[in-house]
């Protein structure tokens, strides 16, 4: 991923991995935590990516719906 964007003119930064092994294999100054963060670190922090959260230690994605702009007759079935 890191060659082919490059190519096309552009570089991806702050990447991260729930495999720590894949994880060291990206240039130190790509990703979004440091060397010393890897091994140290029991968990890897939830990230923010494409308007949804990350936990990179479960590997799941999660969201929030915020019903503020509806009809609260619509969220009850009246």
């Amino acid at each position: 991923m890191i060659k082919i964007h490059r190519r096309g003119g552009s570089e991806i930064r702050n990447w991260t991995c729930s495999n720590r092994e894949v994880l060291e294999s990206i240039p130190p100054h790509l990703r979004s935590i440091d060397d010393h963060e890897i091994r140290s670190s029991i968990d890897l922090s939830v990230e923010r990516i494409l308007g949804m959260t990350w936990d990179p230690n479960s590997d799941n994605f999660m969201f929030r719906i915020e019903f503020a702009k509806c009809d609260p007759k619509l969220l009850t079935g009246e």
